[in-house]
This record gives structure tokens, sequence and C-alpha cells, in this order.
């Protein structure tokens, strides 16, 4: 027989809603990098071949932290209503599979005719 799988539904819902916490955390934390960047404006200047050279690496850098933090919290933020979901399914499946299984045995006691 296989071995039997145990799962807290109600563990599940809290996972789920430390999930959610933890995306705030880091959406503040993003927000907080991100505004601390601006706050330093461009201190090597644009005034020379260098500075500008700067710059450009900077902004590409930039550029593409954004887009994959903003792309990595998108995707994030679904995170704790799919835990949600995945404890209400088997949740479902659970007590589906045991009325089934109480009909049926029910059905395994019915007195046989003599």
């Amino acid at each position: 027989m296989a071995a039997e799988l145990e799962v807290d539904h109600a563990s599940l819902a809290r996972q789920a809603e430390g999930l959610g916490e933890a995306h705030g955390r880091s959406q503040e934390t993003v927000r907080a990098y991100l505004e601390e960047m601006a706050s330093y404006g461009r201190p090597w200047g644009l005034n020379n071949e260098v500075g500008q050279a700067i710059d450009m690496c900077f902004s590409a850098v930039h550029e593409a932290f954004v887009a994959c933090q903003r792309d990595n919290l998108d995707d994030y933020a679904a995170y704790p209503g799919a835990v949600r979901e995945m404890a209400a399914v088997h949740r479902s499946s659970e007590d589906a599979a045991t009325a089934q299984i109480r009909v049926s045995s029910e059905g395994d006691h019915e007195p046989t005719a003599s």
C-alpha cells in the first residue's frame, strides 16, 4: 500500500498569508532601493566621455534590474492565491474521495439474503 499523504489545509492557508506578507516586504525593499539609487543622481557626471559611458552602462543595468524585479514581483503576487486554491482543491478532492469510500463501504456491508 502506498504511503499516506497528510495535508494540513489550515497550515497551507497560513503559508499563503506568509507568502503575501513576504511579497509585500519584497515590493517595499525594491521600492526603497530604487528611491535610494535615484537620490544619488548621476555622481559620475555627464560632461565627459567617461561619465557618459558609465551613465550608459548604469542605465542599461538599471533598466534590466527594474524589468526583472517587476516581472518577478508580478509573478510572486499570484503565489498566495495559488496556494490557497491548491489547499481548497486538495480539501475538496479529499472530501470527495472520503465520501466515495464511505458509499462504497456501505455497499459492501449490505446483509445477504438467506
